[in-house]
């Protein structure tokens, strides 16, 4: 099985794509993706930076009035996020993503050179809609050691744009991104640029069109990554949201609720507030929240009682009695590789 990951590590991602037959599928999905969730570490902590947005895009819960308060997370407390979970865990990756634009952070650049400074391996990311990057800001990434972005592009054209991201920004967002690209490869930097197209309200033939379009600005550090479509625990209405097909390749059709794989991750809100999740809301967490970086240490959130009971839960197939998880469906993107236990009644738990 590790010979299998380290052969598949080696195919480029560009061949990985067209590997779509069903054997294939199969395969990928029992010898890849399964053990690395089962055998997976903790290696990586998501800081929300802010929750401040200048876009109000019809798939982000922003649009229905869900996390705007215009906080920004306090520095001191972003420095002791960073030196607690250093302290307990070989963390080697940061994501400086959560509910609002990291560009809008006054001390984007200063967090990441604290980073640096903490551990100069650590590999950084962030995500970006892409209205506030330049030219200058490709440079200063390169300069702190930015590993990696996703910019969110997610359209064709101008009205797509505005359909999707409710604001007329296509152009300015195409620009910028073709700015920050042409920056970074010149520069030539190792970051990696993901240019995001969402699937969902991107069919089959406007992201084949979207390849086709920003293929020549990729360079040696663009790719392009299309991301599934959620409903955010629950909180989008699909039925809102001008979806281009019903069936998403990125999205598992199967009705059975199986073990959630984005439970178990390490979410610190702008609040200091510790989440297992990606996809709970930082001003209604429900039954996710596990604490605060105030009042208790990161080991104590993240590896306490609490945490075990939900990934108890998570194993049982009883995550929809809890809130927000009764009306998600972020499961679904990702595959189900759990084997299902007929005998769960009797011993052991219902997944495997």
């Amino acid at each position: 099985m590790n010979f299998f990951l380290s052969l598949y590590d080696r195919i480029p991602p560009r061949f990985r794509r067209r590997l779509k037959n069903g054997l294939t599928l199969w395969l990928h999905r029992y010898f890849v993706h399964r053990p690395r969730i089962l055998n997976r570490t903790v290696t990586s902590i998501t800081i929300e930076l802010t929750d401040k947005c200048n876009l109000r895009c019809s798939y982000c819960p922003k649009s229905m009035g869900i996390g705007v308060t215009g906080k920004n997370m306090n520095f001191d407390l972003f420095k002791k996020v960073v030196d607690d979970a250093l302290a307990i865990q070989p963390i080697s990756r940061v994501l400086l993503v959560g509910f609002g634009e990291p560009f809008l952070y006054p001390q984007l650049e200063e967090g990441m050179r604290y980073l640096r400074e903490k551990n100069p391996s650590m590999y950084i990311t962030t995500t970006s809609n892409g209205t506030l990057l330049s030219e200058e800001w490709a440079r200063k990434m390169v300069e702190v050691g930015l590993n990696q972005i996703t910019i969110s592009v997610n359209a064709t054209s101008r009205e797509q744009y505005l359909q999707i991201n409710r604001s007329d920004s296509y152009e300015k967002v195409v620009a910028n991104t073709r700015a920050f690209l042409s920056t970074v490869n010149t520069l030539g930097a190792s970051m990696r640029i993901l240019v995001q197209v969402l699937e969902g309200p991107n069919g089959p033939d406007e992201i084949s069109c979207f390849r086709k379009e920003w293929q020549p600005y990729l360079g040696h550090c663009g790719e392009i990554q299309v991301q599934p479509f959620v409903n955010w625990a629950g909180q989008i209405d699909k039925n809102q949201i001008p979806l281009t097909v019903d069936k998403s390749a990125g999205i598992c059709l199967s009705k059975v609720r199986y073990p959630c794989a984005h439970l178990g991750g390490w979410l610190i809100t702008r609040e200091g507030n510790g989440l297992p999740c990606c996809m709970a809301l930082p001003e209604d967490p429900g039954d996710l929240l596990l604490g605060n970086v105030r009042d208790q240490s990161i080991a104590e959130m993240f590896m306490g009682k609490r945490m075990a009971e939900l990934r108890i839960l998570n194993f049982e197939g009883k995550l929809s009695e809890l809130s927000p998880c009764e009306k998600c469906d972020a499961h679904r993107s990702m595959p189900n590789v759990w084997i299902y236990n007929p005998l769960h009644r009797f011993f052991g738990p219902q997944w495997i």
